[in-house]
């Protein structure tokens, strides 16, 4: 029996479990959030029952392997990063320049992504750069409150909107610009890190990223680590590297040299030779 990849769980927000629903559904949903913490004892138990019986666990992340081995010999536990194709990432790789102040996110316009943070974060670097540009790619039941934040806040000329992009399209945004940001509250594994990573962008994330995520960050910086839930922290990330290319080289190069580590041809014999070991 071979179970993954697993990924560590991550904290769920009312308001997003309860996001596009109404009526009855509503209610039921209600009662399995407040009930939430007897339920998740109930899932942990069958889970603890379920790997027991496993031959190998095939996890995402060393994060993944250090908090099952709590429940299960580290012997059992097999970690195989999640791979990309390594050539679709080629001919992008980060494009900006010292005068180029964009940010980027990508991801769900969801409470537990902490967007909202990065709008208060904006309004602050755009006291210093008046020409920040925040690139926002996301869909979700909280984007029109962004659109009030950001208009509260006088940073509408700061911020812009992508719809639903193309694979180059989304790549192209992402390496023009000078930094990823990531302000996520609550996460398993973040695949937009990787994405940056492989492209050689900088980028700024909440210690919940690195924590999920911590083989990314693993034999080299890439990017300024904060505190999840402070404005004044990714105000102070950002403003660090806008004011210092020389260190968004830095992390830059220092993403793509790792970036063949999570090439799906190094990845997928890791696969092939655990399966046959069990065939």
């Amino acid at each position: 029996l071979i179970i993954g990849p697993i990924e560590v769980p991550h904290e769920i927000f009312e308001d997003d479990f309860l996001s596009s629903t109404s009526g009855i559904e509503k209610f039921s949903k209600k009662l399995v959030y407040h009930w939430r913490d007897s339920l998740g004892k109930v899932f942990n138990h069958l889970f603890e029952k379920t790997i027991e019986q496993a031959d190998t666990l095939i996890v995402c992340d060393t994060a993944v392997k250090r908090e099952l081995s709590k429940y299960i010999s580290h012997k059992k536990i097999e970690v195989i990063d999640y791979s990309v194709d390594v050539s679709v990432y080629k001919g992008h790789e980060y494009r900006a320049d010292e005068n180029n102040y964009d940010i980027v996110y990508a991801g769900a316009a969801i409470k537990r992504k902490g967007v909202n943070y990065l709008l208060w974060a904006v309004s602050i670097v755009k006291k210093f750069f008046s020409d920040v540009k925040l690139h926002i790619r996301a869909g979700g039941y909280r984007a029109e409150e962004y659109r009030r934040i950001i208009k509260d806040l006088d940073i509408s000329e700061n911020v812009i909107f992508h719809d639903r992009l193309e694979l180059n399209e989304y790549l192209d945004l992402i390496s023009k610009c000078r930094l990823l940001c990531l302000p996520t509250l609550a996460d398993n594994y973040c695949y937009i890190v990787l994405d940056a990573l492989c492209l050689g962008v900088p980028v700024v994330v909440t210690d919940v990223c690195s924590r999920c995520s911590s083989d990314l960050f693993e034999n080299g910086d890439i990017g300024i680590i904060v505190e999840p839930g402070s404005s004044e922290q990714l105000a102070d990330a950002i403003l660090k590297l806008f004011n210092d290319f020389k260190l968004c080289k830095k992390f830059s190069k220092n993403g793509l040299k790792k970036r063949e580590k999570f090439d799906h041809k190094k990845i997928i014999p890791k696969y092939i030779k655990l399966y046959e070991k069990y065939i």
